[in-house]
């Protein structure tokens, strides 16, 4: 397991806001993570559907509910950048392939940013990790896995 994942107390995953069967693909990589980091606390940033579906994930400690553009885009990213930075993650896995999660996360000032590297997302990460639209969901999310030593 990479040194940054080792250490980390607080681990954000984020996957997409507006496609709740996207997340459910994603629980047996948060099951994962919660085996291999069991003294990390493990939050989901998602859209405001999968609270209601997931917030009792027992791999899950709380399922962050963010649904941009509801009132003002910019606005609501302000917040949330600052409402992420100031619960102190160490690390975030962005799961989702979109620009606006990478900068969202790299705003926060996550020191140690995990995804894919695709729609030009590469500078707001530290790993970047190949994605194969040719594999399922679920093996491409095992590829963030497999790329993080976890």
């Amino acid at each position: 397991m990479l040194p940054e994942i080792a250490a980390a107390r607080r681990i954000l995953v984020v996957t997409k806001f507006r496609f709740l069967g996207d997340t459910i693909v994603a629980t047996p990589f948060l099951k994962c993570l919660y085996e291999a980091c069991p003294q990390a606390k493990i939050d989901l940033l998602s859209g405001p559907s999968v609270q209601l579906v997931l917030e009792n994930l027992p791999f899950v400690s709380e399922v962050i509910a963010f649904g941009p553009g509801q009132t003002s885009r910019l606005r609501d990213n302000l917040i949330m950048r600052k409402r992420l930075h100031l619960r102190g993650y160490n690390c975030a896995f962005v799961l989702n392939r979109s620009l606006h999660s990478a900068a969202l996360i790299r705003g926060a000032h996550i020191p140690f940013r995990v995804g894919f590297n695709t729609e030009h997302r590469g500078p707001f990460l530290n790993l970047r990790v190949p994605y194969d639209k040719n594999l399922s969901e679920r093996a491409c999310l095992q590829s963030i896995l497999d790329a993080s030593g976890l």
